[in-house]
């Protein structure tokens, strides 16, 4: 019988450390979350930036098109 309660208590207290890990295992993805909403919202502001630098550069380029006709204009 002491063995039995013995065996117990040792299986209670691999179940804690098991729960401590557990624990531990949910902090650390909790964080790890965290950063990646972070970089997913990284990631949208520079696919936004993205974009306004696209329609500049086609903005950009419709203007030297526009020079370029009245430069071969005047000449």
């Amino acid at each position: 019988m002491e063995e039995l309660k013995s065996m117990i208590a040792g299986l209670g207290q691999q179940l804690r450390g098991l729960d401590e890990r557990i624990g531990g295992l949910e902090q650390r993805m909790d964080r790890f979350e965290h950063r990646l909403d972070i970089i997913e919202s990284d990631v949208r502001e520079i696919k936004d930036q993205v974009m306004l630098i696209k329609a500049q550069v086609a903005h950009n380029t419709e203007k030297n098109g526009s020079i370029r006709e009245l430069q071969e204009l005047v000449n």
